[in-house]
């Protein structure tokens, strides 16, 4: 049985052990625990880019069946015991003017997608700007999506270790991985390390950033509508119980993961322009996370160059972690797995050329 390891334990991390362990694999997950924080329990969990349409075509098949893949996640979490991850539908309203209102539409047509454009006010009545809204958008809650993916594999024959990696080597017998919990051998390593993996690969030192992000939670005094909220200043994602995220700061090239009394300046002041209801509320918690902010639109997936085939890599997700990430561990495994992977690879590629994110 071939062996694998995989470094970091993310949604990124989570999913491709499981679909690698899936497919007959011996894999070992390595998780460096508060050391190097993943930042997937930290988002909104909206299950689509924001402003998709600003995207290149190359993301939507990472994108474009993610609910109903989480619906398979959801139900595998669900039959072992786990907790419910909330997987909700509602769809998004985006807040835009009458020219991207005409982009988003032709987008949507062109790629089979449903789109509404009208007034911002036949969701949210206190709004008056045009907007569009995304009705087949779904959200998922994601620190317990976090939870019941880490008990499907603990539950499962994966190895879960705790330690970080120091340093990875290749040969064309196999990768070495110098750890904090000892040394690693196997046939193959993936670095799922999310914001941390280009301090392992000095192929993704000019390709992928630190982005600190920031979030609030507050409960809500009245009903708010089953909708995302999208805007150019922030969003507002509702939750069961009257809980109503808002998010969230980008902050290049932050390492420092601490919330900052600025930041919730920063977020509660849009809040109170998102919905003035919110006002003379206080926040119930503040937190952040450090993404894998990527110098591309698309995130990196597949194998590291001159590594003999041992050393592959997923991660630059930026914000679309966890909407791409169910796409992105089974194309990942299907490529380790000598599969025929189900999208096009190329546009993901460690060396496939670089621009600039949306």
């Amino acid at each position: 049985m071939s062996r694998v390891v995989v470094v970091g334990a993310g949604v990124a991390g989570l999913l491709s052990a499981l679909e690698l362990s899936d497919r007959g694999w011996q894999v070992s997950l390595l998780d460096a625990g508060p050391a190097r924080p993943s930042a997937s329990w930290a988002g909104g969990g909206i299950l689509s880019p924001l402003f998709p349409w600003r995207y290149p075509s190359s993301l939507l098949p990472l994108t474009g069946n993610v609910r109903r893949d989480y619906a398979t996640w959801q139900q595998r979490i669900i039959q072992a015991g786990g907790r419910d991850p909330e997987l909700l539908g509602g769809g998004m309203v985006v807040l835009v003017d009458g020219a991207e209102q005409r982009q988003a539409s032709d987008w949507a047509a062109s790629n089979n997608i449903a789109l509404q454009a009208d007034a911002a006010a036949s969701w949210f009545p206190w709004l008056e700007q045009s907007a569009i809204c995304l009705p087949d958008v779904a959200r998922i809650r994601n620190p317990r999506l976090l939870k019941g993916l880490a008990m499907l594999v603990q539950k499962s024959s994966i190895r879960w270790l705790q330690g970080h990696v120091e340093a990875v080597a290749s040969s064309p017998s196999g990768v070495r991985l110098e750890a904090s919990c000892g040394v690693l051998e196997a046939d193959h390593a993936l670095i799922t390390a999310g914001a941390w993996s280009h301090k392992l690969l000095p192929e993704l030192v000019s390709l992928t950033y630190p982005v600190k992000g920031q979030m609030l939670l507050y409960q809500a005094p009245q009903a708010f509508p089953e909708k995302v909220l999208l805007t150019e200043q922030g969003y507002l994602i509702p939750r069961s119980g009257g809980l109503l995220l808002a998010g969230s700061t980008v902050e290049p090239d932050q390492w420092d993961g601490r919330p900052t009394e600025r930041a919730c300046k920063q977020l509660a002041e849009t809040v109170a322009q998102l919905w003035p209801v919110l006002q003379k509320e206080q926040p119930l918690a503040q937190w952040s996370g450090i993404r894998p902010g990527c110098k591309r639109p698309v995130p990196i997936i597949g194998q590291v160059p001159d590594s003999h085939d041992r050393l592959w890599v997923n991660t630059g997700h930026f914000r679309n972690g966890l909407v791409c990430g169910p796409a992105s561990a089974r194309l990942v495994a299907e490529l380790i797995s000598g599969e025929t992977p189900f999208c096009n690879p190329a546009p993901y590629s460690v060396s496939s050329s670089s621009s600039s994110p949306p």
